[in-house]
């Protein structure tokens, strides 16, 4: 249900946004797929396609780029109104993003590792596993959202050139800062997930 909303939303904002801007539309999933490969290709040098179904990364790929994205975008917009009216509008637009992205994108995200866990409990056989799952949730995430990002500064540019906006957005959030993005996040929540799954030793309040 979550990752067909969120199918239609991501495909109507992207055809949308296309409508205004193709040729920064069509640049923006060009770069942020190329910029996904290097980060697939590390996984499979893990091993990990090996010890996991396919079908399994891919789910998690799409729920961090449609099911994890169509639930935030609502979040955020209720966070960013109360930052607003509960502080101010300079509050707002000052820590709007560092209030909302913790407790709701990180939050869904993680949701999706534990969702997939339930679904198939004994297809996850090492940690590594969980992790990678993690990872791949927050890839789907980070890519997405760095699209959105991308076009958008190509509708808010003052000029005609629609593809320079991009790759300023390729470069700030895909290597300045982007490098430990989502992916490191979502692996690291793999990694506590994995703890409780896997450390059935400990006493529940400890795994927890």
């Amino acid at each position: 249900f979550f990752l067909a909303n969120g199918l239609y939303a991501v495909v109507h904002l992207f055809m949308a946004n296309y409508a205004v801007v193709p040729r920064g539309m069509a640049a923006a999933l060009v770069v942020w797929t190329l910029y996904a490969l290097p980060f697939l290709l590390f996984l499979r040098h893990l091993d990990v396609f090996e010890q996991q179904s396919r079908s399994a990364f891919v789910l998690a790929f799409a729920w961090g780029g449609l099911g994890a994205v169509y639930l935030a975008i609502p979040a955020n917009d209720a966070i960013f109104s109360l930052a607003a009216k509960l502080g101010s509008p300079e509050f707002r637009t000052d820590w709007g993003a560092a209030i909302a992205g913790p407790t709701t994108e990180e939050f869904l995200k993680t949701a999706g590792i534990v969702l997939l866990v339930l679904v198939a409990r004994t297809q996850f056989l090492t940690p590594l596993s969980v992790v990678a799952t993690g990872a791949m949730v927050g890839l789907g995430f980070q890519i997405v959202e760095n699209v959105v990002y991308s076009t958008n500064a190509s509708l808010s540019a003052i000029t005609d050139d629609q593809v320079s906006p991009v790759m300023s957005t390729l470069l700030v959030r895909g290597f300045l800062c982007g490098l430990w993005s989502h992916a490191v996040y979502s692996a690291i929540a793999g990694f506590g997930v994995a703890q409780f799954l896997f450390r059935r030793h400990q006493p529940l309040a400890v795994r927890t």
